[in-house]
């Protein structure tokens, strides 16, 4: 892509810069935002000390500079952002908007590493410019990151302190210089080595990018604070040149000065996951796709609403063939009937921006983009989390949704991030990566695209697998959480061959993060989650294989109770697994299987009636101070059970439910469950 490169000069934006060109992309202008008639703004979002050296930097790069006065303040500070009249950012706005115009443009450098207020606002202008946000160094680990930097051959000095342990007479020394003692103070009181905490800024002076390095001639040390334990200093840059680098450098690409550097790359991806003797050529072929023979009763609202306190499920939103055919209607009927259904709730309780996790299953994945394009106009800044996968669904119809609502927003967290990065991947449709709600925590869908360009990585189920869990463990530490803390899995995969790989990998990646015994909590790693594989006819992207995820932060307290029951003289064999505290039902897993053969006639209906006992003898067999609902999702084969007659069982003939509550139920075909006895698998 073409890209502009906001610098502030210092080294974190001059390094982002150097990892987008070793990504293939060309840097073909650079943007900068400098204070007025001020050597240095108090601002939220850009660095401008050392602003005064930064017009150099078009001629040491041999490139266009554009560069605007911020005329606005930190006007908006909470931690998204919307258009705010006279904010800084719209400054930002206006900057990129000429660059896009005059040097047409594709993409934005930007060098954020941990700042959440940063990169959400870069990526809210990337958004309404159309640009893609490149942050490289987004979550690097900050000791390798220095490290590399210095390696690279990138050569900054510190141009102010703001720190304990920093002091001005840092001033002008070199990263390489201040490296050793940066990581001293680390130790001693806990500084970002990356200054990511404020701790420090810098100056960039060479890099290998640079055809020119820039020579400091005249600085001038100011004292901003005068603090006894942490004074604030800075640099003042009256007087600086540029100095001519070896003939060598000018005559050959950006590229082929840094490709032999020692920096993180995307093709790096194999080893980190030590992944180098597990890589196959082609990957085993899809599931041969039954289809659904059943089509669905049309005529009949299956839409369901369930509310319980802050709690709301919405279950049973179809979208309908029509004789058009036309996606757009069909998804714009769906998403109304689920608007709709949230309105007629009591006034104010609800709304969209209460939806925290959907389930959306297609018909077709070539429908994905289309369907992309409504649901997105239904949803604001920060959408709710999704998993999108191909399900056997009736042949009349298109899509399923189903949806969990909480009235709580107050309460709610949001992981969204939209730029490419070495991290996890940016979202690819209107979600967010996770929505945390109080101390639950719902991931999306998650499969293996390469971070740094979104391609699926290639080598077959094991990269795959490992991959995509990476990208669950990263999402579940950014939101100060872990392996060890996830309650229910559902892994979805598109050949049976693929089961045992995934289930031995997700006990691998959960035994890396086992927590230790506090307080006489029990190990999580001795209590798995419940956990549900299942055969889908395809994935977004062609993927292998995708991880539904919840997890929980607080994990006391929490029991197990297992229970096996044998019904209809025997020919099923049913189990269940609940994991509960005295208030609540945090997850379960309900499988049941048996010979169909042996079964005869009425196979559905003997299913839902063994489903409806075992969910009454697990309810008697529980505290009785647990009234809350919990949702039940059925997984189940439509060359096994009637999806008609399934659905009007469960639905009308018996109404599951808990301490005499209905349940919300969302039944889910599939085209084969884990194991070939298992004629339903179920989990909260």
């Amino acid at each position: 892509m073409r890209v502009v490169a906001l610098v502030s000069g210092g080294k974190d934006s001059c390094y982002n810069m150097m990892q987008c060109v070793i990504e293939g992309h060309q840097i073909v202008a650079l943007a900068n935002l400098r204070p007025e008639m001020k050597d240095e703004l108090d601002s939220y979002m850009f660095q401008t000390v050392g602003h005064h050296g930064i017009d150099l930097y078009a001629e040491a790069m041999g490139l266009p500079l554009y560069r605007h006065t911020i005329q606005g303040s930190s006007k908006s500070i909470d931690k998204d952002y919307t258009i705010t009249e006279n904010d800084e950012v719209e400054d930002l706005f206006q900057l990129l908007k000429k660059v896009k115009e005059e040097c047409d443009v594709d993409a934005v450098s930007v060098g954020a590493i941990l700042s959440d207020y940063q990169r959400v606002r870069v990526e809210h202008v990337c958004q309404r410019l159309g640009l893609t946000s490149l942050a490289y160094l987004w979550r690097r680990d900050q000791e390798e990151l220095l490290e590399e930097m210095i390696d690279s051959q990138l050569t900054a000095v510190l141009i102010k302190v703001a720190s304990l342990g920093l002091e001005p007479k840092h001033l002008g020394r070199t990263l390489s210089e201040m490296h050793p003692y940066l990581q001293k103070m680390k130790d001693k009181y806990q500084l970002n080595v990356c200054g990511e905490g404020g701790e420090y800024e810098t100056f960039t002076l060479d890099c290998p990018l640079f055809r020119k390095r820039i020579v400091l001639d005249e600085v001038e040390s100011i004292i901003h604070s005068d603090d006894a334990f942490a004074p604030v200093a800075y640099l003042n840059i009256k007087r600086a040149h540029l100095e001519d680098k070896k003939v060598d450098d000018q005559n050959t690409s950006m590229l082929d000065r840094i490709k032999n550097l020692p920096m993180l790359q995307s093709f790096q991806l194999y080893s980190s996951l030590q992944l180098e003797d597990r890589i196959t050529e082609d990957p085993e072929p899809a599931c041969v796709r039954d289809g659904n023979p059943h089509p669905l009763a049309d005529e009949e609202d299956w839409c369901s609403v369930f509310c319980d306190g802050d709690h709301v499920w919405i279950t049973g939103l179809y979208g309908f063939h029509t004789e058009s055919g036309n996606l757009g209607e069909i998804t714009t009927q769906t998403m109304n009937k689920l608007k709709e259904a949230l309105e007629n709730l009591p006034a104010g309780q609800c709304d969209m921006s209460c939806v925290a996790m959907v389930c959306l299953y297609v018909q077709d994945m070539s429908m994905f983009a289309a369907v992309n394009s409504v649901y997105r106009t239904y949803f604001g800044i920060n959408p709710p989390a999704r998993i999108c996968v191909e399900a056997a669904l009736p042949t009349n119809v298109a899509l399923q949704i189903d949806c969990y609502c909480n009235k709580s927003l107050p309460d709610r967290q949001t992981m969204h991030v939209q730029g490419l990065s070495h991290w996890a991947p940016a979202n690819i449709g209107p979600y967010s990566q996770c929505v945390q709600v109080k101390n639950k925590l719902y991931v999306a869908g998650q499969i293996a695209m390469c971070p740094a360009n979104l391609s699926i990585i290639r080598g077959g189920i094991v990269p795959q697998v490992r991959l995509s869990l990476r990208h669950v463990q990263r999402i579940l530490e950014a939101m100060h959480c872990g392996m060890d803390k996830i309650t229910t899995v559902v892994c979805y995969v598109t050949n049976i061959s693929y089961v045992q790989t995934a289930k031995r990998e997700l006990e691998a990646s959960r035994a890396s993060e086992e927590t230790e015994e506090e307080f006489g909590v029990e190990k999580i790693s001795s209590m798995p989650p419940v956990t549900i594989y299942v055969v889908v006819p395809s994935l977004p992207k062609a993927a292998l294989t995708e991880w539904q995820v919840m997890a929980r932060n607080d994990l006391c307290d929490i029991n197990v109770k297992e229970l096996t029951h044998n019904s209809q003289m025997g020919l099923f064999r049913c189990s269940l697994r609940f994991l509960y505290t005295d208030e609540e039902i945090i997850s379960c897993a309900i499988s049941i299987d048996g010979s169909i053969e042996s079964v005869g006639d009425s196979l559905t209906k003997k299913v839902c009636e063994c489903l409806a006992k075992l969910l009454c003898q697990a309810s008697e067999s529980l505290p009785n101070t647990i009234t809350s609902r919990f949702p039940l999702r059925i997984f189940f084969c439509p060359s096994q059970l009637n999806t008609n007659e399934l659905h009007q069982t469960i639905n009308h003939d018996l109404e599951l439910s808990w301490s005499k509550s209905k349940i919300p139920v969302v039944l889910v075909p599939v085209l084969q469950l884990s194991s070939p006895d298992l004629i339903l698998a179920a989990c909260s």
